[in-house]
């Protein structure tokens, strides 16, 4: 009897699915085996859409003792797909973390701390170098049934709303790449995959796989002709008019981490924030702070760390002139070709065509390329004007067991919104009796699982209320441009980074800095020391060591005595958070718990542990050896595709 209601439960979903099911995105999964082995701790998306093509990279950030993980690429017929530098999204991230600066009023007498020097700003994030994983061999592409064949004998668990997102993508003639990954036990960080596609569609492919048991914090840039605003989910900005700047000197210099994580937290991670959205940020330094500070041009951070990693021309300085002068270039890129070295989709009548050729009046893709492994930004721009070309990025999370397939945008005009916002009051409730009464309290108790980066102990908001009122999706609180740069304009060339002391929020979360026992995990760039004289990579560069007393935090310096975390300090390679909270890549278990590794590994991004246990990754536990997809699911990819293949003959039969 319970054979016949299987049949009958898989027999009503094929039929379901034949009558009209909407048309599917391509969606990635990352799927681990055995099952249950692995938690997704972050993702990062870009998507550049062009006039007839798109671009796609997907990253994933994972924590468990899987024997393997399989990332699966559904692909368009003549699709290219290779891996990319780790310095692509390294150098998004550096472009579009938001920096927050001080009140310009004069701070409150503070016993515990001085006042914030001039040029001073905190960095929500951090673009440090992790060495990613590359993909093992055994890439392959393969149609549906094969896929779940392929499956069912290697252990990996394909879900019923995974068979039928598949399905519906095989009736549209994709295919899936599916891309094998071997990590070892702890964190891990996949090389980028990228996917280079001759189709255009204005939604972001987020994921299909579901999230563990603690949110995974989600990153997603648009790159095209005008402001990408999500239109699915509702979105916000930071209230700027609620940021404040703390005194104390021992917690998270704002309060940015708790009004994000409350917004996320009143809409139940199904709502995005929006920290950038800019034309200047992909090719033009963007100074701040009165000059004293700058943002570096997506172009310059990518071009110089994929020369320090070894993939790109070591004299990287003309190739960032070159870039920076198209900013404000009227006319188009020419096609940009990828190599499709990791896997080609046949199919389509034009595949292995591309000729990298610029028409007459376009500019020549080789002036955006920089060696043989930054070709990330000529693909990006190919068929695109570079003076209309934005950058957007929205970041948010993926609540504990859920998944999330895509996110239609909406590109059109829209006012610059620089990752750069002004504290407007002082947080002086930790100074203690000789602080005077100015501000009052912005920060939250306890720890949030999916937290941005908020420097030394960030958390959200208890009970999930935004301090001073709620924010509405689909707004800008406080207006559209939460600050305002005055005479502060891009510059050409401005690659000297800041010339005042500036402190980073890198906290305990985003790309965390490994441990490098041998001392020689670095990337290129101009460092700089922090005020005490210990290391702390400045600039573009990052490195660590096995000793933990070096940090390397984006374009600027870490404080503090020691880069452990620990009392006044920021984060560090150490892989400890102070306080009662942890939130974040690097290790960040509280209390007596413990994480193992020298590094970043352990209690990374979808919670905190706390007295004594360890850091657990899933509430459901391991199971040992390779496990088999469930029959249902068998009976659903055995049925469902057949009738699919059906349904798309039906559909071109003529009337």
């Amino acid at each position: 009897m319970g054979r016949w209601r299987l049949l009958s439960a898989a027999m009503l979903v094929g039929a379901a699915c034949v009558g009209g099911a909407p048309a599917a995105q391509a969606q990635t999964s990352v799927l681990p085996s055995p099952a249950d082995t692995s938690d997704l701790r972050e993702v990062q998306v870009a998507y550049a859409i062009g006039p007839d093509r798109s671009t796609l990279w997907f990253g994933a950030r994972v924590y468990g003792a899987s024997d393997q993980v399989i990332v699966i690429v559904p692909a368009a017929p003549g699709a290219m797909i290779d891996t990319a530098s780790d310095a692509w999204f390294e150098a998004l991230r550096l472009a579009t973390h938001p920096r927050v600066l001080p009140p310009a009023s004069k701070p409150p007498a503070c016993a515990s701390t001085e006042p914030p020097p001039d040029g001073t700003y905190a960095m929500i994030g951090d673009a440090n170098h992790t060495p990613s994983l590359a993909p093992s061999d055994g890439t392959a592409v393969r149609s549906f049934s094969e896929l779940v064949v392929w499956a069912q004998g290697a252990g990996f668990n394909l879900s019923f709303e995974q068979l039928s997102t598949l399905a519906d993508l095989d009736v549209s003639g994709y295919r899936f790449v599916t891309i094998p990954f071997d990590p070892a036990p702890g964190e891990t960080l996949l090389r980028t995959i990228r996917v280079v596609s001759p189709e255009t569609k204005a939604r972001v492919p987020l994921l299909l796989s579901r999230t563990g048991a603690s949110a995974t914090r989600a990153f997603v840039w648009v790159l095209g002709e005008g402001q990408a605003t999500p239109a699915g989910w509702p979105w916000a900005t930071v209230p700027t008019q609620q940021l404040q700047w703390k005194l104390d000197g021992t917690s998270a210099q704002t309060n940015y981490a708790d009004l994000w994580s409350a917004y996320l937290d009143q809409h139940n991670d199904q709502a995005w924030v929006l920290e950038a959205a800019a034309q200047g940020l992909l090719l033009s330094t963007t100074s701040f702070a009165s000059g004293k500070a700058s943002i570096p041009s997506v172009a310059s951070t990518f071009f110089s760390r994929a020369a320090g990693y070894g993939e790109g021309d070591p004299d990287f300085a003309p190739c960032v002139m070159h870039a920076e002068a198209l900013d404000a270039a009227l006319s188009k890129v020419g096609e940009a070709c990828a190599t499709g070295a990791l896997a080609v989709v046949p199919g389509a009548a034009d595949a292995g065509a591309c000729s990298e050729q610029a028409g007459a009046g376009e500019i020549d893709p080789a002036e955006l390329r920089c060696g043989s492994g930054a070709s990330d930004l000529a693909l990006a721009l190919s068929g695109m004007t570079p003076s209309k070309v934005w950058v957007t990025r929205w970041t948010g999370r993926i609540g504990a067991w859920q998944s999330r397939a895509v996110e239609p945008f909406v590109i059109g005009p829209g006012t610059a919104l620089l990752p750069v916002s002004v504290c407007t009051s002082w947080d002086s409730s930790g100074c203690g009796t000789d602080a005077g009464a100015a501000g009052s309290s912005g920060s939250g108790a306890g720890s949030d699982a999916g937290a941005p980066p908020s420097g030394q102990s960030g958390g959200s908001v208890p009970g999930g209320s935004v301090p001073g009122g709620s924010v509405p999706g689909g707004s800008v609180p406080g207006g559209s441009v939460p600050y305002d740069p005055g005479q502060d304009q891009p510059s050409q060339g401005d690659t000297s980074g800041s010339s005042g002391s500036v402190y980073v929020e890198t906290s305990c979360w985003g790309n965390s800095t490994t441990s490098d026992t041998s001392g020689a995990n670095s990337c290129g760039g101009d460092s700089s020391s922090s005020s005490d004289g210990n290391t702390a990579c400045g600039g573009d560069s990052s490195s660590s060591s096995s000793d933990g007393s070096s940090a390397c935090g984006g374009d600027s310096s870490s404080s503090g005595e020691s880069s452990a975390c620990g009392g006044d300090s920021s984060s560090s390679d150490s892989g400890s958070c102070s306080g009662s909270s942890s939130s974040g890549d690097q290790s960040a278990c509280s209390g007596s718990s413990s994480s193992s590794g020298s590094g970043s590994s352990g209690c990374s991004g979808g919670g905190s542990s706390s007295g004594s246990s360890n850091c657990s990754i899933s509430s459901r536990g391991r199971r040992g050896g390779k496990l088999p997809m469930s029959a249902l699911s068998v009976l659903i990819g055995a049925l469902v595709w057949p009738l699919r293949r059906h349904r798309r003959a039906l559909e071109r039969r003529p009337d």
